[in-house]
């Protein structure tokens, strides 16, 4: 069996995405194509500021957060998009999942480990002045987070998963190369 039916094999069986991705570059290297190379190079080690992210690792979430006054406290309360300042909402609301492969089969593991459904990711401390008074009267945000799902994740890593055999038969194609 060559490398590339043993990729394909591993798409459509329960082998680890990295793992499927570790055999995919080397027969990127193999193949010499420099696009195939860089994105799964980007998959594998993580975008960078400087690497355009594909739109599958885009995510709208929702966000929550913690709110007290001197009398009352309200927990992991869900914050309605209205109450976010307009200037921000695509920066609050929207989340750019930069991680490797490798990290992201790794937090899915922990939910499943752990029990968890859901991740919080914290907003900038800076952020928490804009939601006081505005989501609940006399109140301050002691604490926000956007919520980050499990399906969120498993999205992120079977998006990729089916991307990569269409990726390697244009790659063949172009190159008129199966034998590695």
């Amino acid at each position: 069996m060559n490398l590339f039916d043993e990729i394909r094999m591993d798409i459509l069986g329960s082998v680890m995405l990295s793992s499927i991705l570790r055999k995919a570059k080397v027969l990127a290297y193999s193949l010499k194509n420099q696009d195939f190379k860089d994105w799964i190079e980007h998959e594998l080690n993580g975008y960078g500021r400087n690497n355009a992210l594909p739109e599958y690792r885009k995510i709208s979430t929702e966000s929550h957060g913690n709110f007290v006054n001197s009398a009352w406290k309200v927990t992991d309360a869900p914050i309605p998009t209205n109450n976010i300042p307009e200037e921000l909402r695509e920066v609050i609301n929207n989340v750019e999942m930069t991680h490797s492969i490798g990290e992201l089969e790794s937090l899915i593991e922990t939910m499943n480990n752990s029990q968890q459904d859901t991740l919080q990711w914290s907003w900038p401390a800076n952020f928490l002045l804009l939601l006081n008074g505005r989501v609940y009267a006399y109140m301050s945000c002691i604490g926000a987070w956007r919520v980050i799902t499990k399906g969120h994740l498993t999205k992120i890593i079977e998006n990729t998963r089916n991307r990569i055999a269409p990726q390697l038969i244009v790659v063949i194609d172009t190159t008129s190369q199966l034998t590695v």
